[in-house]
């Protein structure tokens, strides 16, 4: 309501502008006429010198009416650059250690050792949580919306630190790392991946500047990608509308993917890649997901139970802590919150079926 009332206001603001600069024209223009014509009649000024008054006029008036018109454009443009500024003048609270040195090529063991972390609301995001992770092995972390599964994985590229306890990748603190050297061997894969207005190729091309067209070719196969994307009417040259507009999600989903592919790190972190699809699509990512997370450590974060069981290992979270951690058929013969989850999710499953 209050966004509304200040809307209102601004255009009334605007027209009261606009409507006064016009009459002012109006007028200008009406006493220079007015004037001009008398001393025409009194032989002291010509018929063309009038004109060219008129028009110096008309020339004047332009940049004072284009600057009404446009005031209000002017005046987000300023908000809007202040904001940008205040952005880039953030100092980021995540920092190398002065004695940070690059990281060296990782295997992809990953170790979180009793760690513990808050946004700063005062509630524990995530409290002694003690996890090693294999390199090569995939891990899916489920758990229900809020209790620290996106936190959790968000330690490994340092996008936070833990205020409490360490993340280790092959037993070295990430903090010994520079932010840089350790996030180059990072893949990250969102629900919602970010596409650019510019061609496929380049799109898939983006976290790796220097890849090939084969390289890129060849990611996109791992990524079922490369089918739907040589019938396209350009083919790798395609160009994709904002944010990927001109696709389906599916096929946003499995770009997104090849951009991972195509990075080859030993690490991938998986952020619900299949939410939002229908069955077709998410059986397609799915398929791509298998081919491109080959021989990497992955960190998969869903709700997706099937998707789930296809890891090596589940790890519960439950208020930021973790509840249980096995393989998908001993946490199913446990019978806890995993197989309860599991089972509702199979039921509501059936019933959507039979409906």
């Amino acid at each position: 309501k209050k966004s509304l009332k200040e809307g209102v206001k601004i255009r009334r603001l605007a027209a009261r502008l606009q409507g006064t600069v016009q009459v002012m024209t109006g007028i200008s223009s009406a006493a220079v006429l007015f004037y001009g014509g008398v001393l025409v009649l009194g032989g002291s000024l010509t018929p063309g010198e009038l004109l060219v008054f008129l028009s110096y006029l008309k020339a004047m008036m332009k940049p004072v009416q284009d600057f009404a018109k446009y005031s209000s454009r002017l005046a987000k443009a300023s908000s809007a650059s202040e904001r940008v500024m205040e952005l880039f003048a953030e100092t980021p609270t995540v920092v190398d250690a002065p004695d940070a040195v690059p990281a060296p090529a990782f295997k992809g063991g990953i170790t979180f050792r009793e760690v513990g972390f808050s946004y700063g609301n005062g509630h524990p995001h995530l409290q002694d949580v003690d996890l090693t992770i294999a390199p090569g092995e995939r891990v899916a972390i489920v758990g229900a919306s809020g209790h620290g599964k996106s936190t959790l994985v968000s330690l490994v590229p340092r996008l936070y630190d833990p205020q409490h306890g360490a993340v280790l990748l092959d037993g070295t603190d990430l903090k010994r790392y520079t932010i840089e050297s350790v996030r180059r061997q990072i893949s990250i894969v969102l629900q919602s991946s970010t596409l650019f207005a510019a061609s496929v190729a380049e799109n898939i091309s983006y976290g790796c500047p220097d890849a090939s067209l084969e390289d890129i070719r060849d990611a996109a196969r791992l990524a079922n990608a490369d089918e739907f994307i040589t019938d396209l009417a350009d083919g790798y040259d395609t160009i994709l509308g904002e944010g990927g507009s001109t696709i389906s999600t599916g096929q946003r989903q499995r770009i997104a993917l090849a951009r991972a592919a195509v990075r080859r790190t030993p690490i991938m972190i998986l952020d619900e890649p299949t939410t939002g699809l229908d069955e077709a699509a998410r059986q397609n990512v799915i398929t791509a997901l298998e081919r491109v997370s080959e021989g990497r450590t992955v960190l998969l974060v869903t709700h997706d139970l099937d998707l789930a069981a296809r890891a090596d290992r589940v790890v519960y979270v439950e208020e930021g802590r973790v509840l249980e951690n096995a393989s998908h058929e001993t946490l199913l013969a446990n019978g806890d919150s995993y197989a309860r989850l599991y089972r509702l999710q199979q039921q509501g499953f059936a019933d959507g079926a039979a409906a």
